[in-house]
């Protein structure tokens, strides 16, 4: 099982209703794809998308979960979105983490 949290006013939020979804772990070399889906947009992205399988998936991504929807929670001004975890694929990269306001690889948090 995997959960997602989407403010209700999300965009995402009415397009992941009762929908299969993909959980990307975006690698320390994706923090523009990052922020594109902060909302921070990236005029000269161009995001290379996996279309196989149940769901979309982003290409160079360190891990990937494609989700079955499962159960669906008003959680404050959130929706919880659970789903079941239909395919699992993860390669060896540095993912990417958000700290401190910052955008780092996993790695350097340690240091």
């Amino acid at each position: 099982m995997a959960l997602v949290s989407i403010h209700k006013e999300a965009k995402a939020c009415t397009s992941l209703k009762d929908k299969s979804f993909t959980i990307n772990i975006l690698s320390d070399e994706q923090e523009s794809v990052a922020w594109q889906f902060a909302g921070s947009k990236q005029d000269t992205l161009e995001i290379d998308w996996d279309n196989k399988g149940i769901t979309q998936k982003i290409n160079g991504s360190v891990a990937w979960m494609e989700c079955k929807p499962w159960r669906e929670f008003e959680a404050g001004d959130h929706v919880l979105f659970i789903g079941e975890i239909q395919e699992l694929h993860f390669e060896d990269l540095e993912a990417l983490t958000f700290y401190q306001v910052n955008m780092r690889s996993a790695k350097q948090l340690v240091k």
